[in-house]
């Protein structure tokens, strides 16, 4: 079994959704800078990373993306053998940028080296809605079809439209 890997959290990541999916992630713990030492709050991102490192973390996951736009903090990260876990584009919103997060934390993880420092930039991007009509248009031209034909072909009778639990 792998050694637990010890993440910490900068201020912008709600803290009770993160814990209540770290049961489900048996190698890995979370812990927010502000349970760790409430002064790490209150330093430069590069020191906040040295700190880390003297405390036994392997990253730091961030929503301050723009934190590597400082090159003393990838400097830091590199002496110190400090993992970066930083998430880009999702205006500042700690619900899409935990998801984000979760996401790709298997991932990220497993590619985590006591020592070795590693910057992972994890990018999402806003969902690009489609309309049904058009999808189904897609669907019937793979098909061979028109979007007509398949519609008939899938015709719902009011009959298909009662609520099926009633």
């Amino acid at each position: 079994m792998k050694a637990q890997v010890r993440i910490a959290l900068d201020q912008n990541f709600p803290v009770p959704i993160l814990k209540c999916v770290e049961p489900f992630l048996e190698d890995i713990n979370f812990t927010h800078i502000a349970a760790i030492d409430p002064r790490l709050s209150e330093i430069d991102d590069w020191q906040l990373i040295v700190a880390l490192s003297h405390r036994g973390f392997h990253a730091l996951a961030s929503s301050d993306y723009n934190m590597l736009n400082q090159h003393r903090v990838a400097c830091a990260a590199h002496r110190t053998g400090t993992s970066l876990i930083l998430i880009e584009s999702l205006g500042h919103d700690p619900i899409r940028a935990t998801g984000a997060l979760l996401l790709d934390l298997s991932f990220v993880a497993h590619r985590i080296s006591p020592r070795r420092s590693t910057i992972f930039r994890i990018k999402r991007n806003n969902p690009t809605p489609e309309k049904a009509s058009d999808y189904i248009a897609q669907r019937a031209k793979q098909m061979g079809i028109s979007r007509k034909e398949l519609l008939a072909k899938e015709q719902l009778l009011p009959a298909d439209l009662i609520d099926p639990l009633t």
